[in-house]
């Protein structure tokens, strides 16, 4: 009997700290040609923010809870699927975002709470397209 609950206890012991971690991950990169961050995994993103590092511009998209979202989010078509929030405001309409010229951003995906964020870094030209991105796959 003592056997019984001393491997029952081993066994739980040993899976607990499995529930601990997530399931998924964060993992992005930035695809150039369709100007996109990317989910590694495929999953939806829900949760990005993109941050200038002229600390002048911050923004974060959440996926409305209704709708389907992507995986690819493009920066140049925002996708209808979103919420847009600023740093001041909260529902701006999406036609609000767009990358500003000779800037550099942060861009952290935050969709699965338990699992660490991934960011990645961008740079866009004189017009506002990203022209440098230090993720441009999956490892």
């Amino acid at each position: 009997m003592k056997i019984n609950k001393l491997i029952t206890t081993k066994c739980i012991l040993m899976l607990f700290p499995l529930l601990l971690v997530s399931c998924y991950d964060n993992s992005i990169y930035f695809d150039m040609n369709s100007q996109s961050i990317c989910s590694c995994n495929k999953h939806i993103i829900s949760n990005l923010l993109i941050n200038g590092l002229n600390n002048k511009d911050f923004y974060h998209f959440s996926k409305k809870s209704e709708t389907k979202g992507t995986n690819a989010f493009c920066v140049i078509k925002l996708n209808n699927d979103y919420i847009l929030d600023g740093i001041l405001a909260k529902n701006l309409p999406l036609d609000s975002f767009k990358l500003k010229p000779n800037t550099e951003y942060e861009i952290e995906n935050h969709t699965y709470g338990d699992a660490a964020s991934d960011k990645l870094l961008i740079k866009t030209n004189n017009i506002g397209n990203v022209i440098y991105t230090n993720k441009t796959s999956c490892k």
